[in-house]
């Protein structure tokens, strides 16, 4: 099985390109699934908790681990990841340097547990999503966040840019890559 974990700021496409590259794969009869946001998730699970940010993030923390086990297909496409979670906790939440610092901690254990991280560069309009600003500021901010802790955990992505079709042949044309390298 590969693990692949679609990155990048608020309303760069990481959801339609999961939802497509899951469609393209299934047609080259490769099972796949999407592992939906865990903000999803948890707000559907647990609806109260939103306005109680220390709950939230640790529901957060534990859905993006949850997601990781149970996955019985060839590719599992996860949409956001703990890097993720840590950027937003970072700009959202300041004030807590210990839940930070656990953050890191455990995104060293969760980048072993992923095989491919894909980062989506900022390309398309910004689209309110109901939870980030609609700042152009802010997301390139979780952008130059996101990269920066890419560089301090050695993580190794693969930027995955063009259109909704290139990005889906690029990503394509990897797992190929990769899978075929599993075989020898």
């Amino acid at each position: 099985m590969i693990r692949i974990a679609i990155t990048g700021s608020h309303s760069v496409g990481k959801t339609t390109l999961a939802k497509k590259l899951m469609k393209k794969l299934s047609a080259m009869d490769m099972s796949s699934m999407v592992a939906e946001e865990p903000i999803e998730v948890v707000r559907r699970q647990h609806p109260g908790i939103v306005n109680d940010p220390n709950t939230f993030y640790i529901r957060l923390l534990e859905e993006h681990f949850k997601r990781l086990n149970g996955i019985d297909c060839d590719c599992c496409l996860y949409d956001r990841s703990l890097m993720d979670l840590l950027v937003y906790y970072r700009l959202e939440e300041p004030d807590n340097p210990a839940f930070t610092s656990l953050l890191e901690e455990m995104l060293q254990w969760y980048v072993r547990s992923i095989d491919l991280f894909f980062y989506l560069p900022i390309e398309f309009p910004l689209v309110a999503d109901g939870r980030r600003p609609l700042s152009e500021t802010y997301r390139e901010q979780v952008d130059e966040m996101l990269k920066t802790v890419a560089r301090k955990a050695a993580i190794r992505w693969i930027t995955i840019a063009g259109s909704i079709q290139e990005r889906v042949a690029k990503a394509v044309a990897v797992i190929r890559t990769y899978d075929s390298s599993l075989e020898r």
